[in-house]
Parts: C-alpha cells; sequence; structure tokens
C-alpha cells in the first residue's frame, strides 16, 4: 500500500502534500490561505453584493436617461451618462479646534519647505519641480460636462479629507512655493487659511464649502488633483468613444451604491450640462411602486 493508499493520510486540496488525517497542513502557504480565507470570503461577498446593488441600480436608472435626453432634443445614444453617490451634504459653521489643527499642521509643513536641508537636497527639489510643472497643467478649465459627476454627487470623495487633512503635505505647500516664487512662510500660512468657509460641509474636508472645494488647484493636494472616482472615469471614457465633451447627463442616486436594495426610492438629483442651456440640475424622487 502506498502512502496516499493509507486512510490514515490525506491529500491537503492546496498544496498536494499528505498529512494525517484530522489534522490541518502546516506549510506555510496553506497556513497563511486558512488564516486569510474568511477575510478574503468577506471581501468577495462584500464585492458581490456591490455589483448586484450596482446592477439594480443602472437597471432603475437605464430608464431614466434615454428620457432625459429626449426631452433635450438629444440622442439617446449620442449623451454620456453616468450615476454617482448622492451625499446631501449638511452644513456647520467654522469648527475652531479643527481649524487649529490644521493651521498647526500647516505650520509644521512650511517649516519643513522652507528648511535649508530641504533646498539641498537636489532630488527631493526635482521631484517638487516636476510636481509644480504636472499642476500647471491642471490649472486649465475644466470641461463643463465632466464637471456634471461631482456636481450631482457633491463630494463624496472630499469625505475622506477629513481624516487626512485635506491630504495636504509637503509636496503640496513645496509646489504651491514653487508656484508663487517670493512668498513668506506667514503669507502662505495665511493664503490657505485665508480659504477655509465659513461654512462647512458636516464630516467632511475643512476646505469643503457651500460651493465645493474652496481651495484653487494650485493650493490642493495631488491627491485631490488626481483623483478620478469610478464614475467620473465612465464619463471620460464615454467622451473618447462618442468623440464629443460637451453634453453629459448625471444622476445621483441616495444610498448608491452600500445602502440601495430594491425597495428604496430613486432619490436625488439629475445635472445636465448642455452647451446651450448650460448646467440644468433637477431634484428626483421615483418610488419602485410608482415605476412606469
Amino acid at each position: 500500500m502506498t502512502p496516499a493508499q493509507n486512510p490514515a493520510f490525506r491529500t491537503c486540496p492546496t498544496c498536494r502534500r499528505l498529512i494525517a488525517q484530522g489534522e490541518d497542513c502546516t506549510t506555510l502557504a496553506c497556513v497563511n490561505q486558512a488564516k486569510f480565507a474568511p477575510a478574503l470570503d468577506h471581501a468577495r461577498t462584500k464585492r458581490d453584493r456591490l455589483e448586484a446593488q450596482r446592477q439594480l441600480l443602472r437597471d432603475r436608472t437605464d430608464r431614466l436617461f434615454p428620457n432625459i435626453a429626449k426631452a433635450a432634443g438629444q440622442n439617446p445614444d449620442d449623451i454620456p451618462a453616468t450615476t454617482v453617490p448622492s451625499c446631501n451634504p449638511e452644513f456647520a459653521p467654522r469648527n475652531t479646534d479643527r481649524e487649529r489643527v490644521m493651521a498647526r499642521r500647516l505650520m509644521d509643513l512650511i517649516d519643513e519647505v522652507f528648511d535649508p536641508a530641504t533646498a539641498e537636497d537636489e532630488e527631493r527639489m526635482a521631484r517638487f519641480r516636476a510636481l509644480a510643472d504636472e499642476q500647471e497643467v491642471q490649472k486649465k478649465p475644466e470641461i463643463p460636462a465632466i464637471a456634471a459627476s461631482c456636481i450631482a454627487c457633491q463630494g463624496a470623495c472630499c469625505r475622506q479629507g477629513m481624516s487626512m487633512q485635506a491630504f495636504i503635505s509637503v509636496e503640496t505647500i513645496a509646489v504651491y512655493r514653487l508656484l508663487n516664487p517670493g512668498c513668506t512662510p506667514s503669507e502662505i500660512l495665511t493664503a490657505y487659511l485665508s480659504r477655509l468657509p465659513q461654512e462647512a460641509v458636516v464630516n467632511s474636508c475643512l476646505f469643503h464649502g457651500v460651493e465645493g472645494c474652496t481651495l484653487p488647484r494650485e493650493m490642493r493636494s495631488q491627491t485631490c488633483n488626481s483623483f478620478e472616482c469610478g464614475d467620473r472615469r465612465s464619463l471620460w471614457e464615454q467622451f473618447e468613444k462618442l468623440g464629443r465633451d460637451d453634453h453629459a447627463v448625471t444622476i445621483s442616486v441616495k444610498g448608491y451604491p452600500n445602502d440601495f436594495t430594491e425597495a428604496s426610492p430613486l432619490e436625488g438629483r439629475i445635472v445636465e450640462v448642455d452647451p446651450q442651456r448650460g448646467i440644468t440640475i433637477t431634484r428626483i424622487e421615483y418610488r419602485p411602486d410608482l415605476r412606469d
């Protein structure tokens, strides 16, 4: 009888090693797989649930996009369209405690940028100059149609800036200094603090005001300037496919995607960008029992 035929042993399904019945395989790969298997299963379950919710939402909104396009006198197949979260932000007066923390962080970053050791670090300065060149390119006016996604959403990504201090880093301050030569440390500090809005979105970035980000692009972090959510990227892909970027329709939906179910109302706003009519915002609320 070979070891493989011995009923006292079994073959590990992962590494194919023979092990005693009732025992776990002790090879590193199998130990790690057993350790992380529950987390991987949870991640897969969450991914599948979110995809099912996204598909449900697509099924609901796909009926709206053609009607919106036709109402605007456009061919539905020629209009880039996407769905985004609906943040429905609440606003509150300035939070002096959070602003003091931000001011302290800004002072520390500014001190590091103006430290002579930083200027002597050629590799670091070369990186700062490259980022400044990128920032100059990003200062170009944004295509109004791509902004439809952000107007409709009202800042889901901005909420990440609450715990990350607006993602402002040494690179952010260094780039701002390079773009504004001659600025003193106090002038840079004042420039940032003067941009704090009188009312800011609750549980979001300090610079997330009533009309969006109060920082101009040259003062924002590289993270904020370069980040593109999947829904916004979807619009870019459609622009490229259709060969037009002058018109877009975005529907923002409350609860998308995490809390959207079959029973959820289609509640949010429609943002249309049209070269003739400009930007149009319409609030919507369609309940499942009222669907056509």
